[in-house]
């Protein structure tokens, strides 16, 4: 009898488990209130419908270590920065105030090149470069430690920390709304997504982007 258990059991044990159903994240999309603006006050090209379901799924996470928001630039510079308000941040914003959050894009240093200690963090480098400068909700000023100081690169970094949303002005200039005090970093590879598709940022860089001294 102990012979046909193990048996049964031996052959049962061989049989591929059966799949299991992939389960979509369910995303609440947010209220008219959450939101705080309407789909003809929306910048850039996401469209109504996908910004909405990025500021759920914002909504859907905890803010803390264990549970960063993910949130992009599309979604940071979505909406007009009115200089003229008060307080000029959207309901959706404001609620990432002091939250742990996830980004990622590329890095735009200030004066340091190596062992860089804070730099801003943009969609694109190629469209900073190449295009229309990036608005002032489109970039995010990133805090690094000693610990996770790099030098500079043109790869895409993915960056975790907790977020500021502070609005600032000295001598009738804006401060950086967007403060980030680097808790990861990590470097990934060059994945930008409004670069052409056979640029080579190795060679296509040189001379144009700061920290490179080629010279044409």
């Amino acid at each position: 009898m102990s012979r046909v258990l193990f048996l049964v059991f031996l052959f049962s044990c061989g049989k591929p488990a059966a799949p299991r159903p992939v389960q979509a994240e369910v995303v609440v999309l947010p209220t008219a209130q959450e939101l705080g603006i309407i789909e003809e006050d929306l910048l850039g090209s996401v469209s109504w419908d996908v910004f909405c379901r990025k500021v759920g799924v914002t909504q859907g996470h905890k803010g803390t270590i264990a549970d960063p928001i993910p949130v992009d630039v599309d979604l940071l510079g979505a909406w007009e920065f009115r200089y003229d308000l008060d307080d000029p941040f959207p309901p959706f914003v404001k609620a990432l105030h002091g939250k742990v959050v996830r980004v990622k894009g590329f890095m735009l240093p200030d004066i340091e090149f190596e062992e860089i200690s804070k730099f801003h963090l943009v969609r694109s480098l190629w469209g900073c470069c190449f295009g229309a400068p990036p608005r002032v909700n489109e970039m995010v000023r990133v805090n690094v430690p000693e610990a996770l100081r790099i030098d500079i690169t043109y790869n895409t970094l993915d960056v975790v920390g907790r977020l500021e949303v502070i609005f600032e002005m000295e001598d009738g200039l804006i401060e950086d709304p967007y403060r980030l005090e680097a808790l990861s970093l990590t470097e990934l590879g060059f994945e930008d997504p409004e670069a052409p598709a056979d640029f080579d940022p190795e060679a296509g860089f040189q001379g144009i982007l700061p920290g490179n001294s080629t010279e044409f």
